[in-house]
Order: C-alpha cells, then sequence, then structure tokens
C-alpha cells in the first residue's frame, strides 16, 4: 500500500491510503545461445554441438527447445535437440558447406516462444582435430599438431584438447 498525504493552501492536510496490487504477466523469452565456438571439422551423428540456453526477463521460467521450419532452416535434418543439448543427428561433413544453417525455438512454462537461426561454422579449419578457437588461444597459431605435446606431460595436444585441460 501506497500512503499519499497532501497540504493545501489553507495548510489543511489530506491523507488517503492506496491499495497496489501488481501483476506479473509472462514475459517471451527474448534470444536464444549456443555454447561452443562452432563445429569441428567432420563429426559424426550423436556429436554434442553445444549447450542452448534462452534469455527471458522472468528468471525462473524454464525452456523446451525444438528445430522448426522457417528462414535459416537448411540444414535442420543434419541435427536434434535432447533437452537443452544440440546434437548431430547426422554426419556432418565440412567438405559439402561452408556453415549449417538450422533454426531454433524455445518455449517458456506459459508457452510463449521466441525463434532464432543459426550458422554454425567450422571451427577446425586445418582439419587437425583441435578447435581452431582453442589452438589460437593457447598456442597463438593453428601451426601444433594432434599429435604433439606442448608442455610434455605426456598427454597430447588432442588429449589435452578433449579433457579441457591446459597443453602448456
Amino acid at each position: 500500500s501506497i500512503r499519499v498525504r497532501t497540504v493545501d493552501d489553507q495548510q489543511s492536510p489530506f491523507e488517503m491510503i492506496f491499495e497496489i496490487e501488481v501483476l506479473d504477466e509472462n514475459d517471451a523469452p527474448s534470444d536464444i545461445t549456443i555454447t561452443g565456438d562452432g563445429l569441428l571439422g567432420n563429426v559424426p551423428a550423436d556429436t554434442l554441438v553445444g549447450s542452448l540456453f534462452t534469455v527471458d526477463q522472468d528468471l525462473e521460467d524454464s525452456h523446451s527447445y525444438t528445430l522448426v521450419a522457417g528462414d535459416g532452416d537448411d540444414n535442420n535434418d543434419r541435427f536434434r535437440v535432447e533437452g537443452n543439448q544440440l546434437i548431430t543427428d547426422k554426419r556432418v561433413n565440412f567438405d559439402s558447406n561452408a556453415v549449417f544453417a538450422l533454426r531454433l525455438r524455445s518455449t517458456d512454462e506459459a508457452g510463449a516462444t521466441f525463434e532464432k537461426a543459426f550458422e554454425l561454422a567450422n571451427d577446425d579449419v586445418d582439419g587437425d582435430g583441435l578447435s581452431d578457437t582453442w589452438e589460437l588461444a593457447n598456442f597463438g597459431s593453428l601451426l601444433v599438431t594432434a599429435e604433439g605435446d606442448a608442455d610434455g606431460d605426456g598427454l597430447s595436444n588432442l588429449e589435452e584438447f578433449q579433457y579441457g585441460s591446459n597443453p602448456n
């Protein structure tokens, strides 16, 4: 409640209490993001691409995800969604595509939706099985090999990448 008090030019006070009811209506999701830097070269079916997250003003909402038809859905048939995980449903081969286009929908608990098209790029242009983003962040170039062991700890660069450990 809010109490409002005013005084007129005769110095006579007037006071009134107002009851205010705030109704929180559902807001639709406003964005979808995918974790990860892209796809590595040529990957088989059942490869995790990344986790899906939704931006929503209603912070407590949970969301479901689906691949949907619309602009940017050219390669939807190569992917599937399980929970909040985007997974390859077929082999993804960058020899035939420069990027893979897909369209996702996020639906909140009240049924409000948001759709977004994505283009997933090849993050292994040099074809060594290592993420180019990871190589550049850790070595400053794409000249390292998957078999190398930059820090001499017995783990190859590929194993360091797969384990998420520091290769230096």
